[in-house]
């Protein structure tokens, strides 16, 4: 059986997303000018907003899945946020950015609590 928490996580995380996916996608000019992301590109960034939308969206799907299903995609959410950590670091290390910055603190708490789940659920 899959905690009542971790769905709610799912849920939270498919929120998180999607507020995060759709100015990305959509408002692309204005998320550059007003978090000074001039630097990069608007393919990236709405790339970016697809990936966040295509992983949260799957939280939402799945929050009512079984338990094999959850640690597959736990297993996701950990390397994607791993992953994301990683290249923000690196970017930081070049030019440091508030915004980067804040974007780490959010991939790293999202990472702590998928790798704290998948853990849990190792041993059911």
């Amino acid at each position: 059986m899959v905690p009542k928490s971790l769905k709610n996580w799912f849920l939270i995380h498919f929120a998180v997303d999607l507020i995060a996916a759709v100015p990305l996608i959509f408002f692309t000019p204005w998320v550059v000018s007003t978090f000074s992301l001039e630097d990069m590109s608007f393919v990236a960034l709405r790339l970016v907003g697809a990936a966040l939308l295509g992983i949260g969206g799957t939280s939402f799907v799945a929050h009512n899945a079984g338990l094999e299903s959850y640690k597959n995609l736990l297993v996701l959410k950990i390397i994607w946020s791993t992953s994301a950590i990683f290249g923000l670091t690196l970017s930081l290390m070049e030019s440091y950015s508030l915004t980067i910055l804040s974007v780490l603190i959010v991939f790293a708490v999202f990472s702590s609590i998928w790798a704290c789940n998948f853990i849990k659920l190792r041993k059911l």
